[in-house]
């Protein structure tokens, strides 16, 4: 399946961390971020699919907080965790966490 627009934006501003555009080790990054991400796309479905409870296509804050919540085997996690995450994973910098991005939010939560 070809990338959608809000796909070719989080590709393009994950990898791209100097005013120059990016260099070839972040063009080796981004390949396999990238990669990565076509591999989890089925899993990552179902995950927005549960957790997206306003039918938005993408988690609120709160709705990431239920995700992680799950990945804390039932836990709660604490406000300054949620916005650790969400400050890691929102590189399209518009408040939400889309499905690309989610990829960003497990990896920042195992890390």
């Amino acid at each position: 399946e070809p990338p959608n627009q809000e796909e070719v934006e989080f590709v393009m501003k994950s990898g791209d961390h100097g005013p120059e555009g990016p260099c070839l080790d972040e063009l080796e990054h981004t390949v396999a971020q990238w990669t990565t991400y076509v591999t989890m796309r089925g899993k990552l479905d179902q995950e927005m699919k549960r957790f997206d409870i306003s039918e938005t296509g993408s988690l609120s804050r709160e709705e990431l907080r239920n995700f992680l919540t799950h990945l804390n085997d039932g836990t709660t996690v604490s406000d300054p965790e949620v916005d650790l995450v969400f400050q890691k994973a929102d590189v399209l910098k518009n408040g939400k966490i889309s499905r690309p991005e989610l990829m960003l939010a497990i990896s920042a939560w195992y890390t």
